[in-house]
């Protein structure tokens, strides 16, 4: 029989947690996923003072008798927002994920979403096999994405440094900044171009909750960050009048910088069509290469209908790992599918 065990609420053997992370170890070679903690030890402290950070972050692990066989993860972000957001994530070390395990997840968030008042959540998987389980609580699915990976001795790097040359020549009323973190006199563009970007992606369906992210939540997160070695680095690019007009991120762990995170690259729209995403991205690989030598590759994923980020991808050598979903489940998509599996 499944059991549920809470780590903001349970204290965690040692042997729980290296059992724990030697699962993780486990599904990453499997299934290709990311796991950027390099011990047990950092990963239980970096949980830990993520759950000191926010309240509304709710680790698990699920075992089947003695052995942890899986996880989930409810993250619900601004829980004092009047309709505070949510993500769901879950993953075991299974080809196919059981129906079992997967209602004993949702028996679990469910409560967790009505007690923050979260009436919706996002999920973001990074293979059909996850997309498979989440599929199970019926949820509204969202768009298709794709997982890149761009290896550090395969990149184009002809390509790459053309662009480094090229494009600041020709964008000279433009300044590359590199912030890590992002400085407080750049935080509120920051966000709000941030937040701008994400709410501007391609879409598959058009009527998506708009995704929302606070001044005070990026700066908690800075603060987990400067704990956890853990850098965010931003390449920002401003105008004349020292305006916020594109930038692009990357996470690294710098005590396993193997293989890193880029996330988010986003151009204000009059911006558009100059080759700045180029510039961004490329600047990012050389940055991160100077930096962490002993950095391998570059993970990101994106909508699948985001043909303009995915061509300069594959023009800098990422290659597709693999397909997964993105998805949104209500509060009352898990109840009533919680109430179907009983009756």
């Amino acid at each position: 029989m499944y059991k549920v065990i809470h780590i903001r609420n349970a204290a965690f053997s040692e042997d729980q947690w290296r059992q724990y992370y030697d699962l993780l170890v486990k599904i990453k070679v499997r299934f290709k996923t990311m796991l950027s903690s390099r011990s047990w030890e950092q990963m239980r402290d970096r949980v830990a003072s993520f759950c000191e950070m926010d309240e509304g972050f709710h680790p698990m692990v699920v075992s089947d008798g003695d052995e942890i066989i899986g996880w989930g993860q409810l993250w619900v972000r601004d829980t004092d927002a009047p309709e505070p957001a949510g993500d769901i994530s879950l993953d075991a070390y299974y080809d196919e994920i059981p129906r079992k395990f997967v209602h004993r997840v949702a028996s679990e968030i469910e409560p967790l979403m009505k007690h923050h008042g979260c009436i919706r959540a996002h999920s973001m998987t990074e293979s059909q096999r996850i997309s498979d389980a989440i599929r199970m609580w019926r949820p509204r699915e969202l768009n298709r994405v794709d997982r890149f990976r761009l290896y550090r001795k395969k990149a184009n790097l002809e390509a790459i440094d053309h662009w480094l040359k090229t494009i600041p020549a020709a964008n000279s009323d433009l300044r590359l900044e590199l912030f890590d973190p992002v400085p407080e006199e750049h935080l509120p563009a920051y966000v709000e171009t941030f937040e701008r970007f994400i709410n501007e992606m391609p879409t598959e369906r058009e009527e998506l909750q708009p995704y929302r992210i606070t001044i005070e939540s990026a700066r908690k997160q800075t603060e987990w960050r400067q704990k956890n070695n853990v850098h965010l680095y931003t390449y920002a690019l401003l105008n004349q009048q020292d305006n916020l007009v594109a930038h692009s991120n990357a996470s690294i762990n710098e005590l396993n910088p193997a293989d890193v995170y880029q996330a988010i690259t986003g151009v204000l729209e009059e911006y558009r069509g100059r080759g700045i995403a180029k510039w961004l991205k490329a600047a990012l690989f050389r940055k991160i290469g100077e930096d962490f030598p002993a950095n391998e590759s570059m993970t990101t994923d994106m909508r699948a209908v985001n043909e303009p980020i995915q061509a300069v991808n594959r023009q800098m050598g990422y290659v597709l790992e693999s397909q997964g979903n993105e998805f949104e489940t209500s509060v009352n998509d898990l109840s009533r599918w919680l109430q179907e599996e009983k009756d």
